[in-house]
Parts: structure tokens; C-alpha cells; sequence
């Protein structure tokens, strides 16, 4: 909501949204995008505010630079972005922990700092959150 407030925008994409619980949280509509979710699978338009919160660390390795960059294309201004650096409580059917890419927050920040501009971070309880701009 502070992000909406100072970058003066109700344009919000909530990106990997799952079950869309930010969209209770909000006093204004956003757009929820999860391609594993078929209801919300469609291609959204950019946002002024993206939010991806525990989304990139289930992503398979091979397919974390398409994700980052596609979180790129359709960020504006800014984005919340919150990865967890530890192994879930969860685990797929498989038997693999639901967190798949667990990697140290350095090989995280590589990554991000290749397509924004870190405007902050804080590491707290195994999980990097970040305030990314566009770059």
C-alpha cells in the first residue's frame, strides 16, 4: 500500500498471486497473474507496482532468468519482490521441497541486479525482500 501511495498508483499486478489473497488486502482492484492457475493465466499488461512474493524460489533454475525477465517487461515503475532462502515446509509430489531453486542471496542479487535497480533490501529470517526499480 506505501508503494501505491508514493509512486501515487492504484495500478497493482500481483505476480505468481496463487489463491489472489492480495486482492483482499487492497482498498482497489489488481490485476493477479499465475500461469499454473487457470483463471488467472492470461497475459497481463505492465503495472506501475508489481508484488511477486514467494514465487521465484519455485521456479525451476533453468526458467528463473525468463521469469526475472519477464517481471521486467511488466514493471513500470517499481516492484516488491520477496524470495525465500531456505527450504520450504511443503513438498511437491515428487518428494523435491517445494522451494526448488534455493541459492544464496548473492546468486539472487546477480540476477536482479542484471534487470533493476536495487532502491532497497532487507535479509531477515532467510528470506531477501527487495524494492526494485525499473531500470
Amino acid at each position: 500500500m506505501r508503494l501505491c501511495e508514493q509512486y501515487k498508483t492504484q495500478s497493482v499486478l500481483d505476480y505468481g498471486c496463487g489463491k489472489a489473497s492480495l486482492s483482499l488486502h487492497l482498498p482497489f482492484t489488481i490485476t493477479s497473474y499465475d500461469p499454473a492457475i487457470t483463471k488467472f493465466a492470461e497475459e497481463p499488461e505492465p503495472a506501475d507496482v508489481v508484488v511477486c512474493v514467494d514465487v521465484m524460489e519455485h521456479v525451476e533454475e533453468p526458467y528463473v532468468d525468463v521469469v526475472l525477465d519477464h517481471l521486467k517487461q511488466l514493471t513500470r515503475k517499481v516492484m516488491l519482490l520477496h524470495i525465500a532462502l531456505i527450504p520450504a515446509k511443503k513438498q511437491l509430489p515428487d518428494g523435491r521441497n517445494a522451494h526448488i531453486t534455493l541459492k544464496p542471496v548473492e546468486w539472487w542479487k546477480e540476477k536482479i541486479d542484471t534487470r533493476f535497480s536495487m532502491l532497497s533490501e532487507n535479509l531477515e529470517d532467510n528470506t531477501l525482500t527487495c524494492i526494485l526499480s525499473a531500470r
